[in-house]
């Protein structure tokens, strides 16, 4: 039997024809990228440690691709009245497996596990599904409740404490009967129901078929909904304002002015005023600084918290006002903490004068004040650096647009944008922030030294090219005030 699932469910409450194709036609949806299969690993890890504060409980043993021996391993289980994880049920067609099914008094307590740091309605959806299911396969349920991380735990504390516990007893049965009933009636029909883009593509999750829906509806190259920061979107789709010449009359901000203006033109656009106040800000010698790293829901080091940026690695380059640079670069390669070994690196090279320049700087600055609070001993050495930080997004944004942007001022489409070919990051072994933190974890746990040094050349060339393409960056700046190049007056 083809069993309805609680996650196509939820999909289907999302959008009809996500919840057509994820269960008639699977196939259809893309192979999940890294960054979905690293939140799915860390909800394994996450369901993990939350099993551990029930050291009785007994996990079903039946794979997920066997769900007829799951059904028949809880029934069997059940009479132990004992802690059940993954328990395992279906009523009419619709199958759910709980993560953790507690005896109360009385009857039981549905507990549903999320990585997340505080219970979201999708979540009571979740857990309406399971508590229809159950309720009618004849238990009783006493009470619901998510299980979610609590940030403000410290690794090294109880382990009891890295959970919070929050009760949702209120779900109501009708909305989940008649969701099912509608979802039956959608799944019965030979073709997916058609549904338009719109919010929905992307609350509560992001949709696996967005990329193939906004390609069906044929809009321009660069449309409404490329239009960065903006509010009104949805709303201008809806009407009919999609094309970027049906929305040069609107009410806008000038970075958002200038995007439209520049795609309609083709042409890039710079205000010279912004980018000579800019560049007037830097002192020499520049260092151009750049942080990668980890953030797990179950910390790995002692004295960190659930999702708490810790940085493991590091590049800076010198530059001096005579124009000689320095590259200087530091990345963990050990279980170890490597916190530390980074304060005292970024001291002993940053100085006590000169611009620090990271890109979104304020990750950065973030970062070191945590480092800061949890190393007081560091305290007055690392507070000192954060005047001297200087953020050329803000100039970019600000000033800059260059129709190859397409909406977006990520050093991952200025700097190709701007400097071409040389500064893309596709032809580099790892290619963004969450391919570093795979590429690290791999550092952590390989064992065979050759290939260990290959992970940790190619993360290495990662991180210089991001402060490499700001020393370029830069020299182009300098460039456009000294050829007055895409010159564009102030918009007030």
């Amino acid at each position: 039997m083809r069993y309805i699932t609680k996650s196509r469910l939820i999909q289907f409450l999302q959008c009809g024809k996500l919840g057509f194709i994820s269960h008639h036609q699977p196939k259809e949806l893309p192979t999940p990228d890294l960054a979905t299969q690293r939140v799915f690993k860390q909800g394994h890890v996450v369901g993990f440690e939350a099993q551990k504060q029930y050291p009785d409980g007994i996990m079903i043993k039946a794979p997920a691709f066997k769900m007829e021996e799951a059904l028949k391993e809880t029934q069997t289980l059940l009479s132990e009245n004992k802690t059940l994880f993954e328990a395992t049920f279906a009523f009419e067609g619709v199958l759910v497996r709980v993560d953790i099914l507690n005896p109360v008094e009385g009857g039981w307590e549905i507990i549903e596990v999320k990585s997340s740091t505080e219970v979201k309605d999708e979540h009571i959806n979740d857990v309406a599904i399971q508590n229809w299911v159950l309720s009618n396969c004849g238990l009783t349920i006493k009470k619901c409740s998510v299980m979610t991380i609590n940030s403000k735990v410290t690794k090294g504390e109880n382990i009891f404490n890295l959970f919070s516990v929050g009760e949702v007893t209120h779900t109501m049965f009708s909305q989940v009967e008649i969701l099912v009933n509608r979802y039956k009636t959608i799944l019965s029909k030979e073709k997916a129901p058609q549904v338009d883009i719109g919010k929905h593509c992307s609350n509560p999750y992001d949709c696996p078929l967005w990329e193939k829906c906004k390609a069906e509806k044929k809009l321009p190259k660069v449309s409404v909904l490329d239009i960065p920061n903006h509010k009104k979107k949805w709303f201008h789709y809806e009407t009919g304002k999609v094309a970027l010449t049906d929305l040069i009359n609107e009410k806008w901000s000038p970075t958002q002015f200038r995007m439209i203006v520049s795609h309609l033109e083709g042409k890039l656009i710079s205000d010279l005023d912004v980018v000579s106040n800019f560049l007037s800000q830097l002192q020499y010698p520049l260092y151009y600084l750049d942080f990668e790293t980890e953030q797990k829901a179950v910390p790995r080091l002692m004295k960190t918290r659930p999702y708490q940026q810790v940085v493991f690695q590091y590049s800076l380059h010198i530059e001096q006002e005579d124009g000689a640079i320095e590259w200087v670069d530091y990345l963990a390669n050990d279980e170890s903490d490597p916190r530390e070994t980074v304060i005292k690196g970024l001291l002993a090279n940053l100085g006590t004068e000169g611009s620090i320049i990271s890109y979104n700087a304020p990750f950065e600055v973030s970062r070191i004040r945590e480092m800061a609070k949890d190393f007081p001993q560091y305290r007055d050495g690392l507070l000192a650096l954060l005047d001297r930080f200087i953020d050329p997004l803000t100039c970019f944004r600000e000033g800059v647009y260059h129709p190859a942007f397409q909406g977006s001022f990520s050093i991952k489409s200025v700097a190709p944008a701007l400097l071409g070919e040389k500064a893309s990051y596709l032809n580099l072994e790892v290619q963004d922030g969450i391919m570093a933190q795979e590429y690290f974890d791999q550092i952590l746990s390989e064992k065979d030294e050759v290939k260990k040094q290959g992970l940790i050349s190619a993360l290495r060339k990662y991180c210089r090219q991001d402060t490499y393409l700001m020393v370029l960056l830069m020299d182009w700046l300098r460039a456009v005030i000294k050829t007055k190049s895409g010159m564009f007056s102030a918009i007030s």
